[in-house]
C-alpha cells in the first residue's frame, strides 16, 4: 500500500526520462493477523511483528514504447526501469499487554519483546502514534523493471498499468518480524516422513537400552534394521550394483541381505538422482512457457521487449494458481510413503 508520482521528459520517438517519487509500506510474508479469543472487542495485531516499516523511493529511469498507439483509445505497450536510493523507517510495534493472567485485571501499552509477551499476554494492537518518535531509518538502494501498457487518451498525462519487479538492497536489514527461534522447515519435513521409522528404532533398540535389558551394540544393531528397511524401499537395483562393483565385494543372494556399507551411499545416489529429475519435470513448464512467449512477440513485431518481462510474472501466476508448493510437497511425501 502506498502512492507512487512519476514525471517524464520526451527525448525522442518512443523514448521518455522519468523521476519517480514513491512511498509504500512494506509487508513480511509471514505476516497473519490475529485475534484475542477471549476480549472480542480487542483489536487485531499480528503475532512475531516487532517492527512497522515503511519505504520512500527516488527514482530515475527510462520509459521506452516497444508498440506505440495506432488509434485513439487504444494501448501502447513499452517497458521501463528505474534506479536510485531508498530509505527504509522502522517504527517498533507497540502492543497492548494484560496483567497478570487471562481474565486480565489491568492493560498496559508496551513495545513488542518476543522473549517476554506470548499470545496469552497480548491484549490487541496499540494506537498507529505509538512508537513514531522511534522511528529509525535504514538507507540504501533500489532497482525496477517492468512492462508498462498506457491506456490514456492525452499525451500530457499518462494512464499507465506496469507488471513487474522491484529489488530494495539496505545496508543492514530491515527486521519486521522476529527473528527465527531455530525452527527449520526442512528439519520438520524430514522429522514428519522419518517419523515411523524413528519410533520403531525408539521401541525396538533405544528403550531397551534404557532399560537395561539389552547391550549397547545389541542395540545399533536394533536400531540399524528399520532404517535399512527404509532406505531399501527407495534404492533401485541399479544403485546397489553400481557401488557393489566399486567396492568390490561379493554381491548378497537377496536385496535383505545387502551390506549397510555399499546401502548408505546407494541410497544418497538415489535421492539425488530423484532431486534432479523433479527439478527437471519442474523446469518443463516453464520452458513451455518461454517458447510460446517468445514466438507470440516476435509474430506482433515486438523485437525489442525482452520476453522476460513477460514470462516471469506468467510463470508465477502459473505456479501460484496451480497451487505448486502443494503438488511438490504431496509427490515427495508420497513417494516415501508408497
Amino acid at each position: 500500500m502506498g502512492a507512487h508520482v512519476e514525471l517524464g521528459t520526451y527525448r525522442g520517438v518512443g523514448k521518455v526520462s522519468t523521476w519517480s517519487l514513491e512511498v509504500a509500506s512494506m509487508k513480511h510474508p509471514k505476516e497473519v493477523r490475529s485475534f484475542n479469543p477471549v476480549y472480542e472487542q480487542a483489536k487485531s495485531y499480528v503475532f512475531g511483528k516487532v517492527n512497522a516499516a515503511y519505504m520512500a523511493r527516488l527514482g530515475w529511469g527510462k520509459r521506452t514504447i516497444a508498440t506505440p498507439k495506432l488509434r485513439n483509445g487504444a494501448v501502447a505497450i513499452g517497458w521501463k526501469y528505474a534506479l536510485g536510493p531508498c530509505v527504509a523507517l522502522t517504527k517498533p510495534v507497540y502492543l497492548e499487554i494484560g496483567y497478570p493472567d487471562i481474565p486480565y485485571s489491568y492493560v498496559l501499552i508496551e513495545r513488542y519483546d518476543p522473549s517476554i509477551h506470548g499470545t496469552d499476554d497480548i491484549y490487541g494492537r496499540a494506537g498507529a502514534l505509538n512508537g513514531i518518535l522511534e522511528m529509525w531509518p535504514q538507507p540504501g538502494a533500489f532497482a525496477r523493471v517492468a512492462i508498462d501498457f498506457e491506456y490514456g487518451g492525452q499525451r500530457e498525462f499518462l494512464r499507465t498499468a506496469s507488471v513487474g519487479a522491484n529489488l530494495d538492497a539496505f545496508l543492514t536489514p530491515v527486521e519486521i518480524m522476529a527473528p527465527s527461534t531455530g525452527q527449520n522447515d526442512r528439519l520438520f519435513l524430514t522429522l514428519f516422513v522419518m517419523a515411523p521409522v524413528g519410533e520403531r528404532i525408539h521401541a525396538d533398540a533405544i528403550q531397551p537400552l534404557v532399560e537395561d535389558q539389552i547391550t549397547v551394540m545389541e542395540s545399533m544393531e536394533r536400531g540399524k534394521a528399520p532404517l535399512a528397511e527404509f532406505m531399501l524401499s527407495q534404492v533401485g537395483d541399479e544403485d546397489l550394483r553400481l557401488f557393489y562393483e566399486i567396492s568390490k565385494r561379493p554381491r548378497p543372494a537377496t536385496r535383505e541381505e545387502v551390506d549397510f556399507v555399499v546401502l548408505v551411499p546407494a541410497f544418497i545416489l538415489s535421492e539425488v538422482r530423484l532431486a534432479f529429475q523433479m527439478g527437471f519435470l519442474v523446469l518443463i513448464p516453464f520452458m513451455v512457457i518461454d517458447l510460446v512467449v517468445g514466438s507470440v512477440l516476435m509474430s506482433m513485431g515486438m523485437m525489442m521487449l525482452p520476453p522476460t518481462l513477460i514470462a516471469l510474472p506468467v510463470k508465477v501466476m502459473l505456479f501460484v494458481l496451480a497451487d505448486g508448493w502443494s503438488l511438490l510437497i504431496r509427490s515427495l511425501v508420497r513417494s516415501f510413503n508408497a
